[in-house]
């Protein structure tokens, strides 16, 4: 995780010359919101976010069952239809 983090922290850096940048997440006539990229960064599990964004009402398999034809194409399915590009 620190790696992670340090080349993170460097490419941003490498990029815009600071560690804090300004974004239009609502679009351009919108007020920007300041990100920053100051390590450390919180951790989040990457399918306990995505089981909140698509709704908690239909939980992801396990890990060791989440390679199966099945439910990747499923799951992918329900990604899809939430607006979601979901890479296997």
């Amino acid at each position: 995780m620190y790696v992670l983090n340090l080349i993170c922290l460097g490419l941003v850096k490498h990029i815009f010359g600071t560690t804090k940048i300004k974004y239009h997440i609502n679009g351009p006539d919108e007020a920007p919101v300041e990100i920053d990229f100051t390590p450390p960064y919180q951790r989040i599990s990457l399918l306990s976010e995505l089981e909140k964004a698509v709704g908690n009402e239909d939980k992801f398999p396990p890990a060791n069952e989440f390679s199966t034809n099945g439910k990747k194409n499923e799951k992918k399915n329900q990604c899809l239809l939430n607006s979601f590009l979901f890479l296997l």
